[in-house]
């Protein structure tokens, strides 16, 4: 990630000198998510609820040419997914008990990087555009949560779950895609976007149950960006 950090900067750097149209900014969004599972035994059933997450995010579109740029920053969200357990079982390590939920979250950093086209319109008021590339994520902390079901669900304990296993893949590649909308106003631009991302490797491999998952979800952000230099795209 450092020689990609490296490489992101002297882009910035050529590209302010040649077109001057760096954008940098912020941007918020909501993370749903949820997994694809494979191995999964009788007594241990995934739930097929979306998760949601707050994705706070850093932007940088960095300019090719008139059309093309190159949009990264980074940004940080939460993925994971929630079973239930039928019986008594240990779990990366972990005692459970028998009838219990298990809320499993994984918090990510994330770089993304992906390649932005931007079409032409009649006015220079709203500029659609539509991005494709991956989200290179490493993933820092992670935890279960357990919770009883009696009624209502109610939560014993909240377990920190140790990254530095077999059973856990802390890089993580996940093609996206992304559509999205700016509008520009003098040196500033507000963003509305949607994206959809999936993983193409397994984040959670426990080799004691044979639990295998993937990570797949969709974010919607609003956000806000300057620009360093002119915005005269058309």
């Amino acid at each position: 990630m450092k020689k990609l950090g490296i490489l992101i900067i002297a882009i910035f750097f050529v590209s302010k000198i040649g077109f001057g149209q760096v954008e940098l900014g912020l941007s918020t969004g909501v993370n749903i998510s949820n997994v694809q599972t494979t191995g999964v035994p009788d007594n241990f059933s995934p739930k097929s609820n979306f998760i949601s997450s707050f994705r706070p995010a850093l932007t940088l579109a960095i300019p090719l040419d008139d059309r093309f740029s190159i949009l990264t920053g980074l940004a940080k969200e939460a993925r994971g997914f929630d079973v239930f357990v039928g019986t008594e079982i240990e779990f990366l390590g972990i005692n459970f008990p028998l009838g219990a939920t298990l809320e499993t979250r994984i918090h990510y950093i994330e770089i993304p990087l992906n390649f932005k086209l931007d079409f032409p319109s009649e006015t220079r008021n709203i500029r659609p555009w539509i991005a494709a590339g991956a989200n290179l994520g490493y993933a820092y902390a992670g935890d279960i949560t357990t919770k009883i079901n009696v009624i209502i669900p109610i939560k014993i304990n909240e377990t920190d779950l140790n990254l530095d296993t077999d059973a856990v893949r802390r890089f993580d590649i996940a093609p996206n895609i992304l559509v999205g909308v700016d509008i520009p106003y003098k040196r500033s631009i507000f963003s509305f976007s949607l994206g959809y991302e999936h993983s193409v490797q397994n984040f959670l491999n426990d080799s004691v149950i044979g639990i295998e998952t993937r990570h797949f979800g969709f974010t919607p952000a609003f956000g806000y960006s300057y620009a360093l230099g002119s915005i005269s795209k058309a």
